[in-house]
């Protein structure tokens, strides 16, 4: 699933828990 791995990279880079809704803006 996407979210699945846009939530792995997220701990990879050590960035908090991220939403469902910021999965596109997660990168700032």
């Amino acid at each position: 699933m996407f979210l699945d791995h846009v939530d792995h990279v997220a701990e990879i880079v050590g960035v908090d828990h991220i939403g469902i809704s910021t999965d596109t803006n997660w990168r700032g």
